[in-house]
This record gives structure tokens, sequence and C-alpha cells, in this order.
């Protein structure tokens, strides 16, 4: 399924992570949500990240919220608490 306005969002930073791009080769609708590129926009001791998305047909908006830690010197990203899916009926 498309989806609009597909955002993630720094709880403790206030930030916008980018990149949020759909995922090559992945089922359409799959999004990376954070990628080692923005390994300096999360804090070693762990930040949550809220992932929103709409779903263009009924207007209905999920939010998931994903827990990971990075910092500078980390070498990447690591998830701490992830749901498995979030579905838009």
């Amino acid at each position: 399924m498309q989806v609009e306005n597909f955002e993630v969002f720094n709880m403790k930073s206030k930030v916008t992570i980018q990149p949020n791009l759909p995922a090559p080769r992945l089922p359409i609708g799959s999004f990376i949500v954070v990628n080692d590129n923005s390994i300096g926009r999360v804090f070693i001791s762990g930040d949550t990240l809220q992932v929103s998305a709409k779903n263009p047909a009924n207007r209905q908006i999920i939010k998931a919220a994903i827990k990971v830690k990075g910092g500078t010197f980390s070498s990447h990203i690591e998830k701490i608490s992830v749901p498995d899916k979030a579905i838009i009926n």
C-alpha cells in the first residue's frame, strides 16, 4: 500500500530524521526508518522515534514508537524496542 506523509521524528531532540525513504527491494509501503547515516542524530543512551504515515484512501494516520540508540562514536544504529509491523487499514 502506498502511504503519504511518512515521517520519523526524534521525540528527545525534536528533529525529523532523514532519510525516511522507501526501502528498495522490499514490498510497496516498506520504508527505511533510520540508518547508519543518521547515527549522530540519536543518542547512545537511546531515543524514541515516532514513525507516522497516512493512508491516502481513508486519511487514517498510524503512529508507532521505535526505540533505538546510536551516537557519534557508535558504529551502527541499534534497535532497543521495535514493533514487528505497523499496519494501516
